[in-house]
């Protein structure tokens, strides 16, 4: 009997005995029962004592196995069992192929998984003014994932036997070529990016760059868009913006304003001590978003003898701001009025001398 069923264990089908078979489907089966535990037991496992976890690394590293799906395990099953097989030599060639290429296809995008959930993780963890546009991330995510491709393709195409010297080579001066052509729209590129990591503008500030003013309306992959304020569009390139020095009002805490008055010369020497106080009274009446640095009668001008105020206005809003300060003239050409207290303008006088009659 024994002898029967090893005799019959010896007979070949196609090239394999059939004791090979039954360890190709025990093997296969034994294997997906080992994946399936491992999809659905282990991985599972894995993510709870993840999500407990500080870090988040380790739940993005268990999101990108998860992106291996079931015809990977199935292919690697079916792969590693056909081992025990005889099996003709262009068949495993071609078996070796698609093993090669569902490896290459499956890791390419469990890789682009993991660094497309860490850096937007970067970008969520960073303080809102901070943080990069979703397009530019999308855009990021993009060049990533064309680079993992050309990596795979050239991977797969050398585990095949193929030379890829003059693959590579070409792509090295195909690529030199075309930065060499687009160096300028590169520039811009690159300066996109280096303006949205950097921030030094943002949508919706005023900035003032070399001769031009306007707020920013939109920030391209080429260019940035300012609307001035007389209404017209300032099309300004990334790379030129970056290479100039940036005025950005939008950035202000507060804004500084120098106040110069001149008051006539016959004004009598206690008013001159007085204004100093009439100027504080009446600046801090207009408004209570205000900080005096300084007042002082600081010369004698041509025609009048001139105080200044150095004082800081908590409005970062241009039309607030002047509002503020037309409240603060307001109020001391009011008090002046009231004081007897006269503003000095440019005058000469002139003094004529009557000169002796000659005698004849």
């Amino acid at each position: 009997m024994l002898t029967e069923i090893t005799s019959m264990l010896k007979m070949e089908i196609f090239g394999n005995t059939i004791e090979q078979y039954i360890l190709f489907f025990i093997s296969l089966f034994v294997l997906s029962i080992i994946f399936k535990i491992f999809k659905e037991v282990v991985l599972v496992s894995l993510k709870k004592i993840a999500e407990k976890s500080t870090t988040k690394y380790d739940n993005y590293l268990i999101d990108a196995i998860s992106e291996l799906k079931w015809p990977f395990y199935t292919w690697i099953s079916l792969h590693l069992s056909l081992q025990v097989l005889t099996l003709p030599k262009s068949f495993s060639i071609f078996l070796d192929i698609l093993a090669t290429i569902m490896i290459a296809y499956y890791i390419s995008k469990a890789l682009l998984k993991f660094i497309e959930l860490v850096i937007k993780d970067w970008n969520s963890r960073a303080d809102p003014e901070d943080r990069v546009e979703d397009n530019v991330i999308d855009l990021v995510v993009n060049v990533i994932r064309i680079v993992i491709i050309v990596f795979a393709i050239v991977t797969v195409l050398t585990n095949l036997g193929i030379d890829t010297t003059a693959l590579i080579t070409g792509l090295g001066i195909g690529g030199l070529a075309v930065a060499f052509a687009f160096q300028r729209i590169m520039e811009d590129i690159f300066a996109f990016f280096m303006i949205h990591i950097d921030k030094p503008i943002k949508k919706g500030e005023f900035i003032v760059v070399g001769n031009y003013a306007g707020t920013v309306e939109r920030i391209g992959l080429k260019s940035t868009r300012l609307r001035s304020r007389s209404g017209e569009e300032i099309v300004v390139s990334n790379k030129d913006l970056l290479n100039s020095w940036i005025n950005n009002f939008g950035r202000m805490s507060e804004r500084r304003y120098l106040l110069r008055i001149g008051v006539t010369y016959d004004t009598p020497a206690d008013k001159l001590e007085r204004i100093p106080k009439i100027l504080e009274e009446e600046i801090i009446r207009a408004s209570n978003e205000l900080k005096i640095n300084r007042i002082h009668f600081v010369s004698y001008g041509d025609f009048s003898l001139i105080f200044e105020a150095y004082i800081s206005i908590y409005k970062v809003d241009y039309v607030e701001y002047l509002n503020v300060v037309q409240q603060i003239n307001l109020n001391i050409k009011r008090r002046f009025d009231q004081e007897g207290i006269s503003f000095a303008f440019p005058s000469q006088s002139i003094y004529i001398e009557k000169m002796p009659k000659e005698k004849i």
